[in-house]
């Protein structure tokens, strides 16, 4: 059984977005992936890239990307990250 995290989305993600806290575009690009949305996902990811963020070093090979991988843009961001496959 999958828990349905939509409904928590409208809730959620505004309150990660605050400024008292940090939250890697990474980590936002998880949760859209596990929400089934993955161009919000894609959009994460390439903000991820641009910060510069250090997370973005697993980007090739974390399983919890999979869903993305056979997306343009996601291939386009390993090009870009020099981590073609």
């Amino acid at each position: 059984m999958r828990l349905n995290l939509n409904i928590f989305v409208p809730f959620e993600i505004p309150f990660l977005r605050g400024k008292r806290r940090y939250v890697s575009p990474y980590f936002l690009a998880m949760v859209y992936v596990g929400l089934g949305r993955k161009e919000q996902a894609l959009t994460s990811l390439e903000k991820g890239y641009a910060d510069r963020s250090t997370l973005m070093t697993l980007i090739k090979v974390d399983p919890e990307l999979d869903p993305l991988r056979s997306e343009a843009r996601f291939v386009a961001l390993l090009r870009r990250m020099g981590l073609e496959q």
